[in-house]
């Protein structure tokens, strides 16, 4: 198999070697029909492979290749594959349906026209996820010369002096803003007024708090050097403050930061902290320059954090949700399941049983959200779990000792034909064994008396969604609206109220147009509860874009109106996992549904292959969950699942990113960061 197919006609192959050559210097392999093709193969069937087989198809399109029904064969295929990479080395119109890319211009190409090679690199690095290092062989020192002087290492201070723009974002960016040097640079760029955005990670986040770096032969923690960041930051801030500087700096936090990147107007570095897999990023190029796909590709990686940033103000980093906290108190269990779901694992080892347990006890709900990842097929059958099996799988449950118990949907939990003898079932058993964790989650609107009163007495924690149909609804938000005062008033300091705001399509356009989800907030915000989460649906990205202009404005309602000990939640980022990824936290959660059945996967309802792992009123958990249907079942929802339209925006997968970032910590020695290239004040 080779990374690239080379499409071209026969005639031009000599001015073409040379390329080719440096291709092979670079270490990328490729393939052309000129010698590989023995007499008696089958000419057609073997292209078709090896171009299906490679990461990127070349057509060389001249004045001969343009002729050639092979080559307009190849280049059909290759866009068809999303392979097709077209460089123009005669001056020619390219035929109908192939100009839709731009093409390489390397019309009577030789070693000095630099910047269109070096684009042609940087597109097939990207492609093969892959770095060039290694120059051609010809005119070597002129093209080393050449390519360093555009570095600007010789010429820092005066582009970061000079600069119009700055984008700075990282886990610390401690140098940038304690080298006396560099700070003085950016109160020159300040004072002529440059605008600077500053990101970086959130010190009160896992990896901050954790993770811990050597500086002056002293061991600190990232939260250290973050907040000694933000202190610098914040007295540059008021500094800039003063009459006679024209510019600003503005800074925010952010709970994962997933590269550094410093851009001075035309001029983007870049270190990642773990590889980035996504179209258009080459992760290994260092300095990239505006014009270049990899340019734009980290400026938008910058701008989907930004916005989604939380302020940072003088009083101190903005609150978030520590739902990590309880994760990482399990690290050594989590450590022990992907050790047994991992390729090479022997089958004869047990899948550690999952710390928690969700029940649907039904699918029926009235309100029917078009964004409901149940579906409205699910929905439309109303099944039901009976009170009585409910009773049997909750023993089952109890009895391997899985004591974190949620009610949720599928449908509206409290719509159940029997929910009373539900929540007296859990009730009872919360009576005879304090220990257990029981919580809810629900819309609300079938909270009555009896209910709210077992609720904030026997539940850890109840957590509400305030949705686009009630929010919508001036009957339905007022009735959510008595139930959260009601539940409120009888709250005790061991139960948490919380609040769930899912933004819509439709919620977004009535922000923008009247301000209607920075009311909601105002409405809930006269009520007592613990914690906000705000989240997005899925959606494109014109839906994405709307989000991003009305985000500081629902950002700045919740923390102006709600008061100082309430933790918030906010993040409008899609969770998309890569085709790379691989499930196994999954198996951490199980999901039982209103037939009983088990899944270790809260988004099986979308999954290709419909499998669970057995039926709980028939088998013991204990049997089911080490009978090796898990590992087969997670690889079978992966990617399709995670990333379906109606997906749960999943915590799952978040929630094993930061365990193998802590696992990669601890095998690299507290060390967690890609080698790239070394810029000073970098």
């Amino acid at each position: 198999m080779a990374d690239i197919f080379l499409s071209y006609c026969e005639k031009d192959e000599e001015r073409l070697k040379p390329i080719f050559n440096n291709f092979k210097e670079i270490g990328w392999t490729i393939w052309t029909y000129v010698g590989n093709l023995a007499p008696g193969i089958d000419i057609q069937k073997t292209i078709e492979k090896q171009i299906e087989l490679s990461k990127c198809v070349i057509v060389f399109w001249s004045n001969n290749s343009i002729e050639s029904r092979f080559v307009k064969d190849e280049a059909d295929r290759a866009i068809k594959q999303n392979k097709y990479l077209p460089v123009l080395i005669d001056d020619l119109v390219l035929p109908i349906g192939f100009g839709y890319i731009q093409a390489i211009q390397l019309k009577n190409w030789d070693y000095k026209q630099h910047n269109e090679y070096i684009s042609l690199l940087n597109k097939v690095a990207e492609k093969l996820h892959s770095y060039f290092n290694i120059l051609p062989s010809s005119n070597k020192s002129e093209w080393v010369q050449t390519y360093q002087s555009e570095s600007l290492i010789e010429g820092w201070d005066e582009l970061q002096q000079n600069s119009k723009e700055m984008d700075l974002m990282g886990h610390t960016m401690y140098k940038l803003f304690y080298e006396e040097k560099i700070r003085n640079n950016l109160k020159i760029a300040l004072a002529k007024g440059c605008i600077i955005r500053l990101l970086l990670l959130d010190p009160k986040s896992y990896k901050a708090i954790e993770v811990g770096e050597l500086l002056d032969g002293k061991q600190l923690k990232l939260q250290t050097k973050i907040e000694d960041t933000l202190d610098q930051a914040l007295q540059l801030q008021n500094w800039a403050k003063q009459d006679s500087v024209k510019g600003r700096i503005d800074i925010r936090i952010i709970r994962e930061v997933r590269c550094k990147i410093n851009r001075y107007d035309d001029h983007l570095y870049h270190t990642d902290y773990f590889t980035i897999e996504e179209p258009g990023i080459n992760s290994t190029c260092k300095h990239v320059k505006k014009g270049m796909a990899t340019f734009n590709s980290y400026l938008n990686e910058f701008n989907r954090n930004w916005n989604i940033g939380l302020e940072y103000r003088e009083y101190g980093p903005l609150p978030c949700l520590p739902a990590e906290d309880s994760i990482l108190k399990d690290y050594d269990n989590w450590k022990r399941l992907k050790h047994t779901l991992q390729e090479g694992a022997p089958s004869t080892q047990e899948v550690p049983l999952p710390k928690m347990a969700v029940i649907y006890p039904t699918y029926k709900c009235t309100l029917r959200c078009d964004y409901c990842s149940t579906g409205f097929r699910k929905l439309e059958t109303g099944m039901s779990m009976s009170a009585n099996a409910f009773t049997q799988i909750l023993d089952k449950i109890l009895k391997v000792n899985i004591f974190n118990i949620e009610l949720s949907g599928g449908g509206e939990p409290l719509e159940h034909d029997d929910v009373k003898k539900i929540i007296e079932e859990l009730s009872k058993r919360k009576e005879s064994d304090p220990k257990l964790n029981f919580g809810i989650l629900t819309n609300g609107l079938h909270i009555n008396d009896y209910i709210s009163e077992a609720l904030v007495k026997y539940f850890s924690y109840v957590r509400l969604s305030f949705n686009e149909k009630i929010a919508s609804d001036n009957s339905l938000r007022a009735h959510f609206l008595e139930i959260l005062q009601k539940i409120s008033n009888k709250k005790n300091t061991s139960n948490n109220i919380g609040i769930k705001l899912l933004l819509t399509e439709n919620l977004v356009k009535k922000e923008k147009d009247a301000n209607f989800v920075s009311e909601m907030i105002k409405d809930i915000s006269k009520h007592p509860f613990n914690h906000l989460r705000i989240k997005s649906v899925r959606g494109d990205k014109k839906f994405q874009d709307q989000l991003s202009e009305v985000w500081p404005k629902i950002l700045d309602t919740a923390f102006d109106m709600l008061y100082s000990d309430i933790t918030i939640n906010a993040d409008i980022r899609q969770n998309n996992v890569g085709r790379s990824f691989k499930c196994w936290f999954g198996a951490a959660i199980m999901v039982v549904d209103p037939y009983c059945f088990v899944h270790p996967c809260l988004n099986y309802h979308n999954s290709k292959s419909r499998v669970n792992v057995g039926n709980l009123l028939q088998d013991d958990l204990k049997k089911i969950w080490i009978s090796g249907n898990i590992k087969p079942y997670l690889e079978a929802n992966s990617f399709y699942t995670c990333n379906h339209e109606n997906s749960v925006d999943c915590r799952i997968a978040k929630y094993q990113h930061l365990l193998e970032e802590r696992m990669a910590t601890e095998r690299n020695r507290g060390i967690n960061l890609r080698r790239g290239v070394n810029i000073p004040g970098l």
